[in-house]
């Protein structure tokens, strides 16, 4: 059975009983989600979360977004894919297993495949190297690291697909070429590079930029650290001024349209986001309350925060908090959150300036 949501999704029912938009809801948007695997259900914010980014990303190629782009989203156990999930060229769709995976980021499956369907669009197809940096390049699939990620060289997987084909990687390098080199000239090598082998890829790029890669590839590599692109989390013109202090109590349900992610029997995954201005740097407390949650099999999983700082390879980090109490020096500038609760429950967030009372008025 094949449930198709189109629009806004019609959640609070069940998938199975929620097969059609009410009649009063017309069908809009540029995602069609066609659920044939129950398991899931997406959350009330996954379709305006989802469509914002497809926008950004149609923004940030440059090419306005078509009035009939449309994308469906086939949720289906066996998938015509040569991975987990897949965008394909030929039917215009995306391809997935399940709504969400767990070592993802909620909805990151999704975001990664929905941008190869913008790109197939604004600017046609290229190689993997450059379809796969582009689409990871523009938000970040995995979940959010622990530790720092080093800088890695990337010309041995020119020519590689699948496992051999660091995404992340390949992310950085294309970001790398954008910023240096500008989005026109990459827009050029992404449209003329059509031939997958190590020479091919080599020469486009030096017909291009007039470089050689390994040249490209040492600056790369000598240039600090190197980064993604965060689309899908650093909005500024929704961003919440932070001065001495900020707090947010969330009821976590996948009901909320607040929240993107899918919740199924035992698992749910979902998130939301803000985005903060801090006008001022200095010392900060950020403090996480929420329950945990326990798997059926015996495993605890804590709600976290992720606090990221917007801009770019130079100011970029991410922290990753459990609950409690925790000492930040922050600098000035645009931050966001991803809120990442570990069950339906109610989990607080704030944070406050340690030294204001040292702040002139």
């Amino acid at each position: 059975m094949r449930c198709a949501f189109a629009g806004i999704l019609a959640l609070g029912l069940s998938a199975t009983l929620a097969c059609a938009p009410p009649a009063s809801q017309p069908l809009q948007g540029h995602i069609e989600l066609v659920l044939e695997n129950l398991e899931r259900e997406p959350c009330a914010g996954w379709s305006s979360h989802l469509e914002a980014h497809v926008e950004r990303i149609f923004e940030f190629l440059g090419v306005p977004v078509p009035p009939d782009f449309r994308v469906p989203v086939y949720v289906e156990d066996d998938v015509p894919c040569n991975s987990y999930a897949c965008y394909r060229y030929d039917t215009k769709a995306v391809y997935v297993p399940d709504l969400d995976i767990g070592n993802r980021r909620p909805t990151g499956v999704l975001r990664h495949e929905l941008a190869h369907a913008v790109i197939d669009r604004a600017w046609g197809v290229s190689v993997p190297f450059l379809q796969e940096g582009l689409a990871e390049a523009m938000a970040r699939t995995a979940a959010w690291p622990v530790l720092s990620e080093p800088t890695l060289p990337v010309g041995d997987m020119l020519d590689a697909t699948g496992l051999a084909l660091d995404y992340q990687a390949a992310a950085r390098f294309v970001r790398f070429l954008i910023d240096t080199r500008g989005r026109a000239a990459f827009e050029q090598l992404f449209r003329a590079t059509q031939e997958r082998s190590q020479e091919a890829i080599r020469a486009s790029i030096e017909a291009v930029y007039g470089e050689d890669f390994d040249s490209l590839e040492s600056e790369f590599l000598a240039s600090g650290p190197a980064c993604q692109y965060q689309l899908d989390l650093c909005d500024e013109e929704s961003a919440e001024r932070l001065g001495t202090s900020w707090f947010e109590a969330l009821a976590a349900s996948c009901l909320d349209p607040d929240f993107y992610g899918s919740d199924g029997a035992d698992d749910p995954l979902l998130a939301t986001r803000r985005t903060l201005q801090l006008d001022e740097g200095g010392s900060y407390r950020l403090r996480l309350e929420g329950e945990l949650n326990v798997s059926p099999g015996g495993i605890p999983r804590f709600p976290q925060v992720a606090l990221v700082r917007c801009g770019g390879c130079d100011q970029q980090f991410t922290r990753l908090f459990q609950p409690g109490e925790h000492e930040l020096e922050l600098e000035a500038g645009l931050y966001a959150l991803e809120i990442l609760p570990a069950d339906t429950s109610v989990l607080t967030v704030a944070i406050d300036r340690v030294d204001a009372g040292e702040s002139p008025p």
